[in-house]
């Protein structure tokens, strides 16, 4: 009884330890290849965000998450007079005489995500990197069908940056083989590409 009840024990740790993480790794990727067919179907033809925002007297700022922006003077104002504007992921605009108040772009990994069509959710992992991308919903395996439907509903306004764009990236700034751009780099390089375009 007690090698039996040792190899039953054995058994479901080994189950556990080893077959649940290849199981939870087979369901995470089949919803990043259900997304990435969804980017193929919708995002062809749709018009670029950024050309928009790059066109003449248009201009952008692009605003990181450190906490270090209430240790200066208050440019809350400053930054809202901006015609646009771009966060990452948890931004805060908690206080809104530091911070700003104004989101134009929303640059998201896909589990923090805008919830109105008047920003635009533009999310650069999903094309850059299989592992990154099924990685984005391992963390909440128990919301991946949830994920997805926010990530492919019509009620938000999302651009997926497209694959030939990431890998020109990386090898304009020499990332190396296992290495993806980060956000805030994807987004400088989205509004400056379509800059240099709108100016040719």
């Amino acid at each position: 009884p007690y090698t039996t009840l040792f190899r039953s024990l054995l058994q479901a740790l080994f189950m556990f330890f080893e077959d649940m993480p290849i199981v939870t790794w087979i369901w995470c990727l089949f919803h990043v290849v259900r997304l990435q067919e969804h980017i193929r179907e919708h995002q062809q033809g749709r018009p670029n965000p950024f050309k928009d925002a790059v066109k003449e007297k248009n201009n952008v700022l692009i605003v990181g998450n450190a906490p270090t922006v209430t240790d200066g003077p208050p440019l809350g104002s400053v930054i809202d007079d901006f015609v646009n504007v771009a966060r990452f992921n948890s931004y805060s605009v908690d206080r809104p005489q530091y911070t700003g108040s104004k989101v134009g772009f929303h640059f998201c990994n896909g589990r923090n995500f805008p919830k109105t069509k008047l920003v635009t959710a533009v999310l650069p992992l999903f094309n850059a990197s299989l592992t990154h991308a099924v990685y984005l919903f391992m963390p909440h395996v128990e919301d991946t069908r949830d994920i997805l439907a926010n990530l492919t509903s019509n009620k938000v306004c999302s651009w997926f940056v497209e694959e030939q764009h990431i890998l020109e990236l990386r090898k304009k700034i020499g990332c190396r083989i296992w290495q993806i751009p980060t956000s805030g780099m994807v987004a400088i390089d989205c509004f400056l590409r379509n800059r240099q375009r709108s100016e040719e």
